[in-house]
């Protein structure tokens, strides 16, 4: 995706260089536990249009993660 659309994806997060790898996502069974669960361990917490969270890439090592409930992902 351009860096121009990554911010829509992902709210705040930009790309330091093109081309970068800038977020990668994990497959977990409560969203809500999972938000819990970063928040009670200083982790800030973003929430995509979609309906995802992530933590951004500033707080993980360079590359946000990416939260979604395994109900919802594609197989």
């Amino acid at each position: 995706m351009p860096n121009s659309q990554l911010s829509t994806l992902l709210p705040g997060e930009h790309a330091s260089a093109v081309p970068a790898f800038v977020a990668y996502a994990v497959a977990v069974r409560d969203l809500a536990a999972t938000r819990k669960r970063l928040h009670d361990n200083g982790f800030s917490v973003g929430r995509t249009d979609s309906g995802d969270i992530f933590v951004p890439a500033a707080s993980a090592l360079g590359a946000a993660i990416i939260f979604r409930e395994a109900s919802q992902v594609r197989r």
